[in-house]
């Protein structure tokens, strides 16, 4: 379990998105309007419920692992996805999401690899279809499948989409996942916080982004330096190639 400290970073930094977490928590599209006006800066405010399609990207990137070795880390880090797509019916910030990826898990027991990784892959699916944007892989020009899971040329391939459908705060962001990857976890941080599930969720969200769920080198080692107190040894030790 990551230290109290480390809980607490987690909760002052989702408090400012506070308010954009609590309207998407009922289904509203947050306070702001799908895509800001060019030249103005887009703030927590601006976040609606598409804005959040990265999630299932968290999910299956995190479940890929791909900057990691095969070994006690790799393993960690889909342990990991798995952790994250049980929390997602309490933490999306979105209640249809809630509902609908619910649903898909019910009487999921994740105990061996096949489990795992269908329950996960159910969720990542919801996690695009649940926002009002029913989201599909043809909303991207390079998304992100189930397929690369397997192939790191196919994760990498899928490494910078781009999002044909209008956002909110991501309208126009020169790094879409990443944009939808900090919306997420920032509203669903502050959700987990008002559910006193804080450290679960940064106990599954960690060893995600250190296994390369952004699929950015640079990104990554610099996630891991600044964070290296928390990780395991397997997480610690377990790097592998990045690209």
């Amino acid at each position: 379990m990551a230290p109290a400290s480390a809980v607490r970073c987690a909760a002052v930094a989702s408090l400012a998105l506070g308010t954009a977490a609590l309207n998407l928590a009922d289904g509203a599209h947050g306070g702001g309007q799908a895509g800001t006006l060019a030249g103005e800066r887009a703030g927590p405010a601006d976040i609606i419920p598409d804005d959040l399609w990265a999630v299932h990207d968290l999910l299956l990137a995190g479940y890929t692992a791909p900057f990691m070795k095969e070994g006690a880390g790799k393993q960690e880090a889909r342990q990991s996805a798995v952790k994250l797509a049980r929390l997602l019916p309490q933490v999306h910030p979105h209640g249809p999401c809630r509902a609908r990826i619910g649903a898909a898990l019910e009487g999921w027991d994740p105990v061996a690899e096949p489990e795992r990784r269908a329950g996960v892959t159910a969720a990542a699916r919801e996690a695009w279809a649940c926002l009002p944007g029913n989201f599909t892989e043809a909303s991207f020009s390079t998304p992100y499948t189930e397929e690369a899971i397997d192939s790191l040329a196919k994760a990498q391939w899928a490494r910078m989409p781009s999002v044909k459908q209008r956002l909110g705060a991501c309208e126009g962001s020169q790094w879409p996942r990443t944009c939808s990857y900090w919306s997420a976890m920032h509203t669903m941080a502050h959700r987990a916080d008002q559910l006193e599930l804080g450290a679960q969720f940064l106990g599954a969200v960690m060893p995600i982004l250190a296994g390369g769920a952004t699929l950015c080198g640079g990104c990554t080692l610099h996630m891991r330096a600044l964070h290296a107190p928390v990780l395991t040894e397997a997480m610690a030790t377990g790097l592998g190639e990045l690209f």
